[in-house]
């Protein structure tokens, strides 16, 4: 017979739960995630069929997740946007020509 005894002087303690434990960053990092990701499909969603709908918004959990079990690759999604972000802010670059013509 399996039964679980417990003394008084015993004290059982919880760790914290999953989401407690993330940090200011990890909240501050999925917000940016959802930010962009919910951004993009407000931008784009007419020209994206219910597939590619479906696609971007699963992406924006898995990226979060995968990003709060692997804090490296946090930094590289980071590094990449940031990249991305300051290609289309130097002057003279005029991507919104070349996405116009690559169509």
């Amino acid at each position: 017979m399996n039964t679980a005894t417990t003394t008084a002087d015993q004290t059982i303690t919880l760790d914290a739960g999953f989401l407690p434990r993330r940090s200011a960053f990890d909240w501050i990092f999925a917000l940016l995630v959802a930010a962009g990701g919910l951004y993009a499909f407000v931008q784009y969603a007419q020209y994206m069929d219910v597939y590619e709908k479906g696609i971007l918004l699963g992406a924006i959990p898995a990226a979060i997740w995968l990003a709060w079990f692997w804090p490296s690759l946090r930094v590289l999604m980071l590094a990449v946007a940031g990249f991305a972000a300051g290609d289309l802010l130097v002057p003279g670059a005029n991507w919104r020509a070349r996405i116009r013509s690559s169509g």
